[in-house]
């Protein structure tokens, strides 16, 4: 199911790609350690199991080569990539910059749309969380009590 690259020991590239195979859809990712979701996902793959199992396997299951996808807050693009995987036209949507270079390494076949996805049309301010790559918002998340 899984190969994984790694990079020489001593070097400075925290950078992990990972060859991976879901029912039969073969695609690479790659994980820049040093980021605590890109972290925690890796972990996830090398313990052997699947990151959001549920969901990766349902989209999976329910995209046929052609489909429209959208990942809403795409990160470093693991949904982009699953859905890219079977053929989907894949539309991601991430206001971070630091995902979006990880989102154009991971799903180089998506059109990235460099922005939050809201409401309305507007200005507004990104909530970056420190602790959680992929948690940033548009309300202030370091004022929530789990955080």
């Amino acid at each position: 199911m899984t190969a994984i690259t790694l990079h020489q020991p001593g070097t400075t590239n925290p950078r992990i790609t990972r060859n991976l195979t879901f029912t039969g859809h073969p695609f690479s990712i790659t994980f820049d350690t040093n980021a605590p979701t890109q972290r925690y996902i890796n972990d996830i793959l090398e313990a052997g199991s699947i990151y959001e199992r549920e969901s990766t396997l349902a989209i999976v299951a329910a995209l046929q080569p052609g489909d429209v996808f959208f990942d809403v807050g795409a990160n470093c693009g693991w949904f982009s990539a699953v859905a890219l995987s079977v053929g989907a036209r894949v539309f991601a949507f991430e206001p971070d910059a630091f995902n979006v270079a990880a989102l154009r390494v991971n799903a180089p076949g998506a059109t990235i749309i460099e922005a939050a996805v809201a409401e309305k049309t507007g200005q507004r301010q990104l909530f970056t969380n420190l602790d959680n790559d992929g948690g940033h918002s548009l309300w202030p998340c370091g004022a929530h009590p789990h955080n």
